[in-house]
């Protein structure tokens, strides 16, 4: 069947109605399914555009198998693939009529998105990305044009299982891999791909979209390859100073050059961006979750200093990590980075202690980061040191005028140093929810012992929940 101008009256058992779009590989009609009487999509594949019958054989038997797979996959946010068949020179596959606009023409149109906007849709792509992954299906081609929008925010993925075919090396010649601006390093030197990719372009739209520009760029495609694979893109918060400083730290990590220093998985993705990017809704209540497992690459580029210690006379390698554990019930895993990266900018005290509140996630947590860690410098700087008396005296009553949560709940059984001690070794396991965990195990508490069991029952995890009884010395 050839694929003129004008709409073919019938593709199978289809009646098209109306052409929705169209590509090099081929035709996306509206169309008439009159077994079940609705509406669909019909996406033509043009036989002809491939290199030769052989290749064309190959994929279209590929498609095939795409289609199937994707057929499979049976979720809110990804657009449900009906039907595949082959009428003459074309290969076609039925989905899911979905109602809505591409996030392409709201990027046009929009610009930059608020870090709420951008949190709301991401979530809603990595959470079907990573049902899509559990059941072994790769999309291959993730990028704006391929997430349908509907008026309500509601987002759907599009073209699961067509990605291959139109991004595989066997096409004509001419044809680029996949999506050369949302194409992960692997895929420009034909390494061996896995989930992660979809998880790179997720990352790259989440660049996109906060900022407005695209991480990586080039006039031409050999040089869009080369920054990909080599360059280094420019940190989010440098194009818009508005964003919270731990973007830089999440997309630098799933932007990892090496596949296996991006995060894992897209719910690992998804907390990453969370934990960034919640805090920050004007309004809304932060949304607590675990914290991101940042890689090693990605925590010293993006938020350790880089020069010996931290420059700080005030702060001593003791004095830091008592405040990293201080702090960790709050910042979670990160506080240690968080802690080092804001001792350079300041000798100040109050520019400091000002620096760390700008993570907190609530006011409430950062009255809970201010509290702290004046407490802290005031118990573990000598005198003579940076820090006179009267600025000591002078945090006293900010100390003790509002006292934290945790320490509201501290009972005779449990010291304070040992509270502490447990919120900062279970926010490795379960982020800054460990606060909230322990508060709620301290009534129930009679030693530090009891309290650390209490407390481990909030971790999913088998393996982690041994690793912190292990680390807390309970058998």
């Amino acid at each position: 069947m050839n694929l003129p101008t004008v709409p073919p009256q019938q593709i199978g058992k289809y009646r098209v109605l109306s052409v929705l779009g169209e590509g090099a590989m081929g035709v996306v009609y509206r169309a008439h399914d009159p077994s079940i009487d609705r509406e669909v999509a019909v996406k033509t594949i043009r036989k002809q555009v491939l290199a030769n019958e052989q290749v064309a054989a190959q994929m279209v038997e590929r498609f095939r198998r795409e289609a199937v797979a994707a057929g499979r996959l049976t979720h809110p946010g990804i657009v449900a693939v009906y039907d595949y068949g082959e009428v003459d020179d074309a290969a076609f596959i039925v989905m899911e009529l979905a109602p809505g606009t591409s996030l392409e023409h709201h990027v046009d149109r929009n610009g930059p998105f608020s870090t709420q906007e951008t949190l709301g849709l991401m979530t809603q792509v990595l959470e079907a990305l990573g049902y899509a992954h559990s059941r072994g299906v790769v999309h291959r081609d993730i990028k704006p044009a391929n997430l349908l929008v509907s008026v309500d925010g509601r987002v759907k993925i599009t073209d699961f299982g067509i990605a291959r075919i139109e991004s595989s090396n066997l096409t004509h010649a001419g044809t680029t891999l996949g999506t050369p601006m949302y194409m992960a390093p692997e895929q420009f030197i034909g390494g061996p791909i896995d989930h992660r990719i979809d998880l790179f372009a997720v990352g790259v739209m989440v660049y996109e979209l906060l900022t407005g520009e695209r991480p990586f760029g080039g006039e031409t495609l050999q040089a869009l390859a080369y920054q990909v694979v080599h360059g280094q893109h420019v940190p989010p918060t440098q194009r818009n100073p508005m964003l919270p400083p731990l973007t830089d730290a999440v997309l630098a990590t799933a932007l990892a050059k090496k596949p296996e220093a991006r995060y894992a998985s897209a719910a690992e993705l998804a907390r990453g961006l969370a934990l960034a990017l919640a805090p920050w809704q004007a309004g809304q209540p932060a949304v607590v979750v675990p914290a991101p497992a940042l890689s090693e690459t990605a925590l010293a580029s993006s938020v350790m200093p880089t020069g010996p210690a931290t420059g700080n006379p005030l702060l001593s390698s003791a004095i830091m990590r008592e405040l990293e554990g201080a702090l960790a019930g709050v910042l979670g895993p990160l506080a240690g980075g968080m802690v080092r990266r804001c001792a350079t900018r300041t000798t100040d005290v109050n520019g400091f202690v000002e620096a760390l509140c700008q993570n907190a996630p609530t006011p409430a947590d950062r009255s809970r980061i201010e509290q702290t860690t004046r407490a802290t410098l005031a118990r573990s700087i000598p005198g003579g040191g940076r820090l006179s008396s009267p600025e000591i005296s002078g945090m006293r009553p900010a100390m003790s005028s509002q006292p934290s949560s945790i320490d509201l709940a501290v009972s005779s059984a449990v010291s304070p140093e040992d509270v502490s001690r447990v919120v900062a070794e279970l926010a490795k396991a379960v982020g800054p929810i460990a606060r909230v965990l322990v508060k709620k195990a301290l009534p129930r508490a009679t030693d530090l012992r009891s309290l650390c069991l209490l407390a481990a029952e909030g971790i999913e995890q088998e393996a982690e929940r041994a690793r912190f009884l292990q680390a807390m010395k309970v058998g």
